[in-house]
């Protein structure tokens, strides 16, 4: 590996340092700008009512969404409490103000992604690290990750430590390495799958099927690998302990909510593709009409779904490149070699994740239930510029290389910008802070109702109890004033047809438009 401090490296340098210093601004310019919308105010809520009871929490995040308040009492939570643990520790830590919990969180997860950087760079180089470091920091999953409180959120946090576990036990020459990492790997994927219950039927499922093809090189280890199962089990453990003393209530829950779910579970694998792409409309419609709206409503951003269209196909070419290598076993070197291991890993998951969504009955979801495997879809890229690693110290190769990145880093830079302003921004405290008074002085202390367009239909009367408590709005299921509220930004995910079955609703309640902030309109049934 040739040290980083060649004179050649300089146009990489320069590139991570612009690199750096826009990814910074870009995470503390959307902070204080993200949504809250009800997972947001789901995870608020039951981390208020587990630091209000004083006890370690025991369970997680609500196996189904609900709405916060009605469905507190009769929805099935998670195993574990890792997830409300580490979010209450952070409150506590934060003197008990969301906002200093948030930065906390979002310092933690920046500094699990720095680890990860310079570990990539001590095994792979720095050009690899500078790559690694742009596809990672200017990403939308990423960026979503890292500026707020929510259960997916540190399962894809958590996936660049079981990476990097994985690796070291496939790779290190180290003995003690590969043994601690064998005794750490399930321990995080039980934090993770305390989080989100879809990491067992991904990347948990795709470690044990793994362990067992590889069973040759498992069963050296294999004490390790029980140790480190014994430890998941002591996670549990509380979980288990409590669920003795009241009977099993929440497993039989959990239990009842599975044989509700009768749709044929078949997971977004496909996201292993477009984790490391520019492609993000999982968070602003997957619809024609959504992701038209977004990049080509006034003013365009054509330059932006230039790189879109690139970044995928770039995705796709590593990945298909990677199998004919994988199936050649053309490797130059261990590196490679491991690197090749990891992407086998990768490959093996898709079948596995498919099967074990099928057998276990797991909802489909969408691509955050897929975030144990977000990580390691980084690989085919990790392995296309490890191998050019040698010809990047010619000047005009490295210079194009350079040259695509950071012209990427703009494009990023620039679709994430417009993304906070028309999606987030437009949802966030402030905004629903702006709603909250207006409804206050609008009810003048009458008994009111307020009627979210989309499900959850109680999201906003939610909201105002328990964002807002400063504000005098008395929430009633007999109210003298019923308020509907419509989301501008939900238009472009529907089509002609939905959109007039929500006007017609407004129609028919006799509902006259008051004032609209951000994307909220406020309507009044009289």
């Amino acid at each position: 590996m040739k040290t980083i401090f060649n004179i050649k490296n300089l146009p990489l340098f320069i590139l991570l340092i612009i690199a750096i210093i826009f990814s910074f601004y870009m995470q503390f310019y959307t902070f204080p700008k993200r949504l809250i919308h009800n997972d947001q105010v789901i995870a608020y809520y039951d981390m208020l009512k587990h630091y209000d009871s004083g006890k370690v929490p025991v369970t997680g995040p609500r196996f189904i969404g609900t709405t916060a308040l009605a469905g507190y009492d009769n929805t099935a939570r998670l195993p574990g409490g890792a997830f409300y643990i580490i979010m209450v520790f952070f409150y506590k830590l934060g003197n008990l103000n969301l906002d200093t919990a948030r930065a906390i969180n979002m310092a933690f997860s920046i500094f699990i992604l720095f680890i990860f950087v310079f570990w990539v760079y001590k095994r792979f180089g720095f050009l690899v690290s500078v790559a690694a470091y742009i596809f990672i920091f200017f990403n939308g999953y990423t960026l979503k990750a890292t500026t707020d409180f929510w259960n997916p959120s540190l399962v894809l946090i958590l996936s660049f430590i079981t990476y990097m576990l994985l690796y070291e036990y496939i790779g290190n020459k180290n003995e003690s390495t590969k043994k601690i990492s064998a005794v750490l790997l399930f321990p995080f994927l039980a934090v993770m799958g305390q989080s989100h219950f879809a990491t067992f039927f991904s990347f948990t499922s795709t470690l044990i099927v793994y362990l067992v093809v590889r069973f040759k090189y498992t069963k050296k280890y294999i004490l390790f690998w029980g140790i480190g199962v014994f430890i998941s089990f002591l996670l549990y453990l509380p979980y288990l302990i409590s669920e003795i003393q009241n009977g099993f209530h929440n497993t039989m829950m959990i239990l009842n909510t599975r044989e509700g779910l009768k749709n044929f579970p078949f997971p977004q694998i496909w996201a292993v593709l477009l984790y490391p792409t520019n492609e993000m409309s999982t968070y602003f419609g997957t619809r024609l009409n959504s992701i038209i709206h977004f990049w080509f409503s006034n003013p365009p951003y054509i330059y932006g779904f230039i790189f879109l269209i690139l970044s995928v196909l770039f995705s796709v070419f590593c990945f298909i490149r990677e199998i004919i290598f994988l199936i050649k076993k053309k490797y130059s070197d261990d590196t490679e070699k491991n690197l090749g291991e990891m992407f086998f890993i990768l490959l093996l998951s898709i079948p596995v994740t498919i099967i074990s969504f099928i057998v276990f009955k797991s909802k489909p979801g969408t691509f955050w239930y897929l975030y144990s495997l977000f990580s390691f879809s980084f690989t085919p890229i990790f392995l296309f510029f490890y191998r050019i690693r040698d010809k990047i110290y010619n000047i005009k190769y490295l210079s194009v290389i350079s040259l695509l990145l950071l012209l990427n880093v703009f494009a990023m830079y620039g679709e994430l910008i417009r993304y906070v302003n028309l999606y987030e921004h437009s949802r966030d405290y402030n905004v629903l802070k702006d709603v909250a008074e207006f409804i206050e002085q609008d009810s003048q202390g009458k008994k009111v109702k307020v009627t979210y367009l989309y499900d959850p239909k109680d999201t906003y009367n939610d909201i105002f109890q328990i964002y807002f408590p400063q504000y005098n709005i008395q929430i009633s299921e007999n109210p003298d004033i019923s308020y509907i509220i419509k989301d501008k930004t939900w238009e472009y995910n529907w089509d002609k047809e939905r959109n007039e079955r929500d006007m017609q609703y407004i129609y028919d309640n006799n509902a006259k438009f008051l004032t609209n902030v951000g994307a909220v309109l406020l309507y009044r049934c009289y």
